[in-house]
């Protein structure tokens, strides 16, 4: 008895944990009566604990705009954003050389006002012929009369098409200059000082109001606890990176890996690059549990246990326990919620063991 007393407080002594040595009268003596340990009160808490479902997937664009020419054979002549510029709706991007597009321009207005003038002597000639027609000795022949009236209706069309023509230029003109469709960022560009792309080049893509999402897989039976709203969490290495909500999920799962794609809105502020890999949870439900620090637990068999503090000594408790966050147990079973327990030092304690409390360390909430 006397060698395993010893070798204990050897133990303890190696380990820094501060004691008090027995009160031994002899070797066989009566039972250890001074504290064997300092140890520090606590009382489990009670916390509000989210039940979540691991994530993982890909940050990606909410949505992305492509800007592209509308007209080709031009030649780009000026650029004047880069990639990872913030762009506001009708901000020019580029400008494409518009010279031959302006001599059109002119050429087609001066077409117009031909076709104005041409319309204007057909109007009168078919008003002479209206009136003719309308006086018994009238000198015109009918078939001058409806050669006059046709003509009118001729030189009517021609003028809507040549108008016609014209508006298409000018809107080609409009279209050498190349606007963001949408406020955002740059994300890509493809333009080249100097190219001739063609029309439907794509020239600019922008991540639209510069939003992003996580896509992200969970499997096909969890998805049944996930609902539009939720709250998502993206953490690097337990700390947390970004917080955002389900907005939808897919309505399928993929065949090869048998997992549902749900996607996740990220608010701005969230420091994370679209096309990289993040790992989170979705928070699924909320509910109050019984928790304690992760030190005021010791395994043994498989088992977990608790010292439970009952006057000078200690009572070990078997508890059942659950999950583990920010260096807390929740305890599922086994324990009263009113019960000081040792905060550490279990490994060295036995059933029975006289302590001496130093300190309480916390409270239940």
């Amino acid at each position: 008895m006397s060698q395993r007393r010893s070798l204990f407080l050897a133990t303890l002594c190696l380990a820094g944990v501060p004691f008090a040595p027995p009160n031994v009268a002899a070797e066989d003596g009566p039972a250890v009566s001074k504290p064997v340990l300092a140890v520090q009160a606590i009382e489990p808490r009670q916390e509000r604990w989210t039940s979540t479902i691991a994530a993982s997937g890909w940050v990606a664009a909410w949505d992305e705009a492509s800007i592209s020419t509308e007209v080709g054979e031009l030649r780009i002549e000026q650029i004047l954003v880069d990639v990872g510029d913030v762009v506001k709706k009708g901000q020019v991007l580029a400008r494409l050389s518009h010279d031959a597009v302006e001599a059109d321009l002119r050429r087609q207005v001066a077409v117009v006002a031909s076709a104005e003038a041409n319309l204007e002597k057909a109007t009168t000639d078919a008003d002479r012929a209206r009136r003719l027609s309308q006086n018994a000795k009238g000198t015109m022949s009918q078939k001058d009369i409806e050669d006059a009236l046709s003509g009118e209706k001729v030189a009517k069309a021609n003028l809507e098409a040549e108008q016609a023509i014209l508006d298409g230029t000018r809107l080609k003109l409009r279209q050498t200059t190349i606007r963001a469709i949408d406020d955002g960022v740059v994300s890509q560009k493809s333009a080249t000082l100097g190219a001739v792309p063609t029309a439907g080049a794509e020239l600019f893509r922008v991540l639209r109001q510069n939003r992003i999402e996580w896509q992200a897989e969970v499997t096909a039976k969890d998805l049944t606890h996930i609902v539009k709203g939720q709250q998502a969490r993206i953490f690097d290495q337990r700390h947390a990176l970004c917080t955002g909500s389900v907005r939808t999920m897919a309505p399928t799962a993929d065949r090869a890996t048998g997992r549902v794609m749900i996607y996740v809105d990220l608010p701005m502020g969230c420091d994370l690059t679209p096309g990289s890999f993040a790992s989170g949870a979705i928070d699924i439900d909320s509910q109050t549990v019984t928790t304690v620090p992760s030190t005021a637990v010791t395994m043994e068999g498989g088992a977990s246990y608790v010292y439970r503090l009952t006057g000078n000594t200690v009572e070990r408790r078997q508890v059942t326990i659950g999950r583990r966050r920010d260096g807390r147990v929740e305890v599922v079973s086994g324990l009263d919620e009113h019960a000081r327990l040792v905060e550490n030092g279990g490994g060295f304690l036995f059933d029975g063991a006289p302590v001496m409390v130093v300190a309480e360390n916390e409270t239940r909430k």
